[in-house]
């Protein structure tokens, strides 16, 4: 008898001990899960209040701010996008590009109107943004100009033409660059520095982009061009000899007919040279050198830029002294030499698309033969600041 109930009370003892074991189990898992649960929800909530502090910052500040680095090594440079109504029934809207080193409402010299060259827009000149322009592309070239632009103390603006096919300019364009210039935005800002001084409209085009400049001047609706690889038409060389305004010429000397045809426009306008510049010599071919890639291609570094031109010397492609380009980087294989296994990145990082390539854009430039020109923005500036009077920084 004693044993049946010896053997109760152990059974009894292990059975309270059993459910005391489960019963701080369950409560350590349920007060686990409660603090995980209530982690969760905390971090939840400060990730909300993030994301709803970063959208009432960006509606605050409306604009990214941009600084200009001093150093002379390519930065991206991220533009914003309008969207523009043309004035024009039944067209599509006005495509805008813009950036500035602060703000609009900042003091400067002025606006710069960018224009591109045929088969490209206003997003080439700017990188891409996610929240103020996902489709810019902003090739090493364009990317410089606006650089300059905005070191010179003006706002640059670009433009993409109506013609989406070809992109390049035409008659249609006038009116909607005008419209351009007097959206709220831009107007505005001219209204609050012509109050406190000066406020000028300079253009800058290449190519299809360089003669639509040239056009927009002749109609006073900027007050000097820097044309780029460009001759003028015959209209507009009549139209500068009995209404002169500043042009600043830059055509390319690997390119000899067309700089045939600009030195022709250059002595029909001799009566009026006092307001014409015909740069022969800035816009010629430049070597390729590590620091070249280095201030031309965000992202570069010199032991990539070694890397590259190390491989292009043997295939005949860079001068082994000189370091300049042997072979027209638009028409080579230079893409399949430094990247034989990746057809669309070089190391990874660098774009090699064409059309979409800032290195490519940068070999462009070094071989010099129907391609932007930066090199010509600051002294063309600086030469429309002489006749109007700007005071130059």
């Amino acid at each position: 008898m004693r044993s049946q109930k010896n053997s109760n009370g152990v059974w009894i003892v292990g059975a309270i001990i059993f459910v005391a074991i489960w019963t701080v189990a369950l409560v350590s898992i349920f007060l686990a899960v409660d603090k995980t649960a209530t982690k969760s929800y905390h971090d939840l909530y400060a990730w909300q209040q993030n994301d709803i502090n970063s959208q009432q910052n960006h509606v605050n500040q409306n604009l990214p701010q941009i600084t200009i680095s001093q150093n002379n090594i390519a930065i991206e440079i991220p533009g914003i996008e309008l969207q523009i109504p043309s004035p024009t029934p039944g067209e599509d809207r006005i495509q805008v590009v813009y950036a500035n080193n602060t703000r609009l409402s900042t003091p400067s010299k002025g606006l710069v109107l960018i224009l591109h060259a045929c088969s490209h827009s206003a997003l080439k000149f700017f990188s891409s943004s996610q929240s103020t322009c996902p489709d810019c592309v902003g090739l090493s070239e364009e990317l410089r100009i606006v650089r300059i632009v905005l070191e010179m103390g003006y706002v640059p603006v670009a433009v993409s033409s109506v013609n989406r096919k070809n992109g390049c300019w035409g008659g249609r364009d006038y009116p909607r660059v005008e419209a351009v210039l007097e959206h709220e935005l831009f107007r505005r800002h001219r209204q609050q520095q012509e109050n406190g001084g000066g406020y000028h409209i300079f253009g800058i085009g290449a190519s299809s982009g360089g003669a639509f400049a040239a056009d927009l001047a002749t109609r006073n609706i900027i007050e000097g061009a820097l044309v780029m690889v460009m001759q003028l038409s015959n209209n507009v060389v009549s139209k500068i000899q009995t209404d002169p305004f500043p042009m600043y010429l830059a055509p390319m000397p690997r390119d000899k007919n067309r700089m045939k045809q600009v030195e022709q426009n250059y002595r029909d306008m001799d009566s009026v040279k006092e307001y014409i510049v015909l740069d022969r010599t800035t816009c010629n071919s430049l070597p390729v050198t590590p620091t070249y890639l280095v201030q031309r291609v965000p992202g570069m570094t010199i032991d990539a830029a070694k890397e590259m031109i190390s491989q292009l010397k043997p295939g005949g492609h860079i001068d082994s002294s000189s370091n300049m380009l042997l072979i027209d980087p638009t028409k080579s294989d230079w893409r399949n030499i430094i990247s034989p296994h990746n057809s669309t990145h070089w190391l990874g990082q660098f774009e090699l698309k064409p059309g979409y390539s800032p290195l490519a854009k940068a070999l462009h430039r070094a071989w010099a033969f129907h391609e932007y020109c930066s090199e010509a923005v600051v002294p063309a500036l600086r030469f429309f600041e002489e006749h109007r009077g700007t005071t130059s920084s």
